[in-house]
C-alpha cells in the first residue's frame, strides 16, 4: 500500500492504519508513508499496530515524516517485536539531534539517509551491528557527516565474525582517504559485505588505490565498483565511489585489480571522473588480462575522445568473453568511432550487447 505524498496525519490517518494493522484479516505486507506529516506521535500511533501479533507489515517507508529521536525511540523500543520486518526506511527525518539509541535493528534492510547521524550515532550503530545474532544485512546511511571518524566506528563492528551486513551505503558522508583505509582493511577480513557505496566522498587515487590493492585480497568478494561524478569508484558484490577525484594513477592501480586472478569484480563505473585517454589506455591493461572478468564498465563524462575508443576496441578484441556492457556517453566520440563500436556489437565472437 502506497500512500506517500497523501496527507496522512498523525492524528486520525496513523491511528486508522494502527487499527487496520492489528485486524486479523489484514495481510498487508508493504506500507509506504513516506512525505507525510506523520511526526512523532503518528509514529507512536502506528507503533500500537506494528507491535499487534497480528501484524504481518515486511516493510516500511517512512522518509521525510518529520520524525525526530523522539519518534525513533519509541519505533526501537517495538522492533524487537515485529518478527516479520524486513525493511525500514527513515531517511530525511532528523533522527539523530540528540543522543538516539536505535539500539536494535531487527530488519534485515535499514535506510537512515539524510537523517543527521555523525560520529556518536555511528558508534550506536555500531552496537547494533555487532548483536549476535545481527539481523541487519541492508544499512543506507548516505547523506550524512560522519566522516572518516564515523566509519571507524562501523568498521569495528563489521569485523565482527556475527556481523552479517552484506550492503552498506555512504555516498556524500565527507570520508577521505583515512576512512577508505579503514574499510579497506574490513573488506579483507570480513567474508559477507558484498556492496559497499561511497560515491560522492573525496578519497582521490589514494583511495582508489587503498579499494584497488583490496580487490586482488582472496576474501574481498565485491563485484560492482563505481565511481562516477568527477571523483570517485562502485562495486555487486558491490562498490560505489563515484565523485571520488580519480584519474590516470588511479586508473593503474584499477587496472592491475582488474588483472588479478583473485579479483571477481564484474561491474566498474568511473563516470564523471577525469580519466582522459590516458586513463583509459591505464585500465585497457586491465581488460585486455585473460583473469578480467568485468562485464560492465561505464565511462560516461569521463573526457575520453577517438584516442581512447581505439585503444578499448583494442582491448575488446583480445579479450571479448567477458564485457557485456559499455556505456561512453557524453564524450567527445567521431562518427568513426561509433562504427567500430558498431561493428563489434554486430560479431558474434564478443559478448558486448550494448
Amino acid at each position: 500500500l502506497c500512500i506517500g505524498n497523501t496527507e496522512v496525519s498523525y492524528h486520525k490517518g496513523c491511528s486508522a492504519l494502527a487499527s487496520a494493522l492489528s485486524s486479523k484479516t489484514c495481510c498487508l505486507t508493504d506500507l509506504d508513508l513516506s512525505i507525510n506529516d506523520l511526526q512523532d506521535s503518528g509514529v507512536k500511533k502506528l507503533c500500537v499496530g506494528l507491535k499487534n501479533p497480528h501484524c504481518t507489515l515486511e516493510k516500511l517507508r517512512m522518509h521525510d515524516c518529520n520524525i525526530t529521536e523522539k519518534g525513533c525511540a519509541v519505533l526501537s523500543a517495538v522492533l524487537p517485536s515485529i518478527s516479520n520486518l524486513r525493511e525500514l526506511d527513515l531517511s530525511h527525518n532528523n533522527l539523530f539531534t540528540s543522543e538516539t539509541r536505535l539500539g536494535y535493528m531487527y530488519s534485515s534492510l535499514c535506510s537512515l539517509k539524510n537523517c543527521g547521524v555523525t560520529e556518536a550515532g555511528c558508534d550506536f550503530l555500531s552496537s547494533a551491528l555487532s548483536l549476535n545474532p545481527s539481523h541487519l544485512r541492508e544499512l543506507h546511511l548516505s547523506w550524512n557527516n560522519i566522516g572518516d571518524s564515523g566509519v571507524k566506528h562501523l568498521c569495528a563492528a563489521l569485523e565482527k565474525v556475527h556481523c552479517a551486513l552484506e550492503t552498506l551505503k555512504l555516498s556524500t558522508c565527507k570520508i577521505k582517504t583515512e576512512g577508505f583505509g579503514s574499510l579497506a582493511s574490513v573488506l579483507r577480513s570480513n567474508s559477507h559485505l558484498r556492496e559497499l557505496d561511497l560515491g560522492n566522498n573525496r578519497p582521490g587515487d589514494q583511495g582508489a588505490e587503498l579499494l584497488s590493492a583490496v580487490l586482488q585480497h582472496p576474501n574481498c568478494r565485491l563485484k560492482t565498483l563505481s565511481c562516477k561524478m568527477k571523483h570517485m569508484l562502485q562495486f555487486n558484490f558491490c562498490l560505489r565511489l563515484d565523485k571520488c577525484g580519480i584519474t590516470e594513477k588511479g586508473c593503474t592501480a584499477l587496472a592491475s585489480a582488474l588483472s588479478s586472478k583473485t579479483c571477481c569484480l564484474t561491474d566498474l563505473d568511473l563516470s564523471i571522473n577525469d580519466l582522459q585517454d590516458s586513463g583509459v589506455k591505464k585500465l585497457c591493461i586491465g581488460l585486455k588480462n585473460p583473469h578480467c572478468t568485468l562485464e560492465k564498465l561505464r565511462l560516461s563524462n569521463c573526457n575520453v575522445t577517438h584516442e581512447g575508443v581505439t585503444a578499448l576496441t583494442e582491448a575488446l578484441k583480445s579479450n571479448p568473453s567477458h564485457l557485456k556492457e559499455l556505456d561512453l556517453l557524453e564524450n567527445d566520440l567521431e562518427e568513426s568511432d561509433l562504427k567500430v563500436l558498431s561493428m563489434i556489437l554486430d560479431k558474434s565472437s564478443y559478448k558486448l550487447k550494448k
